[in-house]
């Protein structure tokens, strides 16, 4: 995963300013789907949609080994106007960091962790559309990190 991130960061940087438009934008609506790590291994969920073009808002869900499950709100700022004035091709790229905050039931299968029901967490991640409509992502933070596929309304 750290290679991906290494490559996902280099290439951003590789690209010159060609004019396009960014990859995020408001109106904008994305459903990612992925594997996840920070209480086990499990599998997320989340949707988000563009306020505007700097900002989105959303939900999220992760089921986890035990069973455990993690659902939440989410709100992010997305970097793809300020990077893209200065210079930086965005066409395809989207990174972003942000908060949320939910309800968590942790359970190992035996005993139930404890930790609060509540969390609040941050994120980080970069988001590469392959094509209009599908793309790959990469997000590290608390409670979870996830990687997987994105799609793009």
């Amino acid at each position: 995963m750290k290679k991906l991130a290494i490559l996902l960061i280099m290439g951003f940087l590789a690209f010159p300013y060609l004019g396009h438009s960014q990859a995020f934008m408001k109106g904008t609506k994305t459903v990612n789907l992925g594997v996840n790590t920070g209480y086990g291994l499990g599998l997320v969920g989340s949707v988000e949609a563009g306020v505007n073009d700097n900002v989105s808002a959303g939900v999220f869900a992760s089921i986890l080994g035990g069973p455990s499950f993690v659902l939440g709100v989410r709100g992010s700022y997305h970097f793809g106007k300020i990077l893209e004035d200065a210079g930086v091709n965005m066409d395809k790229f989207d990174l972003y960091l942000g908060a949320g905050a939910g309800f968590q039931s942790l359970n190992d299968g035996y005993w139930y962790y404890r930790k609060s029901p509540v969390f609040i967490g941050l994120h980080g991640g970069a988001r590469y559309q392959l094509n209009d409509k599908l793309g790959v992502y990469l997000e590290g933070g608390y409670p979870l990190s996830s990687a997987g596929v994105t799609f793009k309304f």
